[in-house]
């Protein structure tokens, strides 16, 4: 029957902090297919984690056209965000069927059954470093990212574009998340410049197999403090992502973390 009581003040404090939606970004699609609209793109409250995302679309999903897309997202507090973009629907080149067989050809040669998530990052990372030469200003524009795909994997070269398209196209087959990202043009960097952003449960990180004269770097999972080593040439509007990872991405440690989560 012995007995200890404590006491201890908690004091409540209102949650007056909207969500934050990460992703939303202008984006291309193709006539009379299906949109995804909440592919890459997620909200995350401090107080109740990942939350719903609804979509308000002007899309006319059958016509040629830019239209306006807003999405909205609302804590169990009532705090809400907003955050709008345009989807820009144009022409198939090339099907959704044509690119995905490429991908699918390409990850069955440079993976194995056995292969975690983040092997299969290092196997994608090297073939486009290796497989796409990069060649200044290949792309004449930047709106059809499978016929990009398409270009890059047939012909063996590309731009920035072509090379994101070819890596966007096989990181599709893998249901590894990823969020495409561009570079602000401001000086010195008056060029457009795609890659993506990766995470593998450790966080995000950037993920860019571009492999140029000027800029010879093997950026494969870079972390923040990595890349603030040519923020220039990496730089986002980060207000639109979530953070990056802080930490150094130990490959090592997370391939034996991924391969006991497999089999414990």
């Amino acid at each position: 029957g012995n007995e200890t009581a404590a006491q201890r003040t908690v004091m409540l404090q209102a949650d007056e902090t909207a969500p934050n939606i990460y992703g939303v970004i202008n984006r291309m699609c193709y006539v009379n297919e299906t949109i995804a609209y909440r592919k890459e793109v997620f909200a995350e409250d401090d107080v109740d984690g990942r939350l719903e995302v609804a979509v308000e679309s002007e899309v006319v999903p059958y016509a040629e056209g830019t239209y306006r897309v807003v999405y909205r997202a609302t804590d169990r507090s009532g705090n809400e965000a907003t955050a709008g973009c345009t989807f820009t629907l144009i022409e198939q080149t090339v099907t959704e069927e044509e690119i995905r067989a490429i991908a699918q050809q390409v990850m069955a040669e440079i993976t194995t059954p056995d292969m975690v998530d983040v092997e299969k990052l290092k196997a994608i990372f090297d073939y486009v470093q290796m497989h796409v030469v990069y060649v200044n200003g290949s792309n004449s524009n930047y709106t059809d990212w499978r016929k990009a795909a398409y270009d890059g994997y047939t012909y063996g070269k590309g731009d920035c574009y072509n090379i994101y398209s070819v890596t966007r196209a096989l990181l599709d087959e893998t249901g590894i998340p990823y969020l495409s990202v561009e570079r602000l043009k401001v000086p010195p960097w008056k060029t457009r410049h795609f890659w993506v952003h990766v995470n593998v449960g450790t966080g995000w990180y950037c993920f860019d197999p571009t492999w140029t004269q000027k800029h010879q770097v093997y950026c494969f999972m870079w972390s923040k403090s990595e890349r603030s080593g040519m923020r220039h040439y990496w730089n986002y509007d980060e207000s639109k992502y979530p953070p990056m990872a802080t930490e150094h991405f130990d490959y090592d440690a997370v391939v034996e973390m991924e391969r006991q989560a497999r089999n414990p």
